[in-house]
């Protein structure tokens, strides 16, 4: 087998550090067990070394975690919210059925109450009906202009996202400023990391420069 298709030993946090480290909490459907891969990744990348490099690693995991969750967060508020004015426009669908139903109804009650002496059926006469006085649009409450209104509100909304972000902004934006601070305190531990890496850097390389120096002037005498 090649040496590069064998997978490397993950890096683990010692012991002694694992105490002061509480065991972190899981909300929805997430698992501890992904947490701790995704952690073991980073810590593969950085390999840190003490444990002020172990307390930098376990903030960027729970810094880039909690991102990752806010995100998810976010995508199911738009759903529910959208969800919501899904079914409340479905009510309103049914509540103008409805009143279009009670509309024809009524009219077809006042019709009939126009000739009160008239009976409704007359299959048998051969003579025509006389006609019928019919009650003046005006005298109803609804229209026709209204009727085609309340048929026309029925057709699928295609600004349903839109109004979810009109009508619920504010909570959306509470969780992209959830996502801003998150990603500030990551980018935080990052430049923490690098600064400290910076430092051992420049250490390292004057010590191997003393001892260059140190090892040449000994020659030398």
């Amino acid at each position: 087998m090649k040496k590069s298709l064998v997978p490397a030993k993950p890096i683990e946090m010692p012991e002694e550090f694992q105490r002061f480290f509480d065991l972190p909490a899981m909300v929805g459907d997430e698992k501890h067990r992904d947490y701790y891969d995704f952690s073991s990744a980073i810590a593969n990348a950085v390999k840190p070394t003490d444990i002020f490099e172990w307390i930098w690693v376990h903030d960027f995991v729970e810094a880039e975690w909690d991102i990752r969750r806010n995100r998810r967060i976010k995508v199911d508020t738009i759903k529910l919210r959208e969800q919501e004015l899904i079914t409340e426009r479905r009510c309103q669908e049914q509540f103008n059925r409805f009143r279009v139903e009670m509309l024809r109804e009524r009219r077809l009650s006042e019709a009939d109450a126009g000739n009160p002496g008239e009976p409704k059926h007359q299959n048998d006469k051969k003579d025509p009906k006389p006609e019928v006085a019919k009650p003046e649009v005006a005298n109803t409450e609804v229209t026709n202009i209204e009727v085609a209104n309340i048929e026309v509100a029925n057709i699928e909304d295609p600004y349903l996202l839109a109004k979810v972000f009109i009508q619920y902004g504010n909570e959306i934006d509470l969780i992209d400023r959830r996502i801003s601070a998150g990603e500030k305190k990551r980018d935080g531990v990052l430049r923490e990391i690098d600064r400290r890496r910076e430092s051992f850097a420049r250490k390292l390389e004057k010590a191997c420069s003393d001892i260059i120096d140190a090892e040449f002037t000994e020659a030398a005498e």
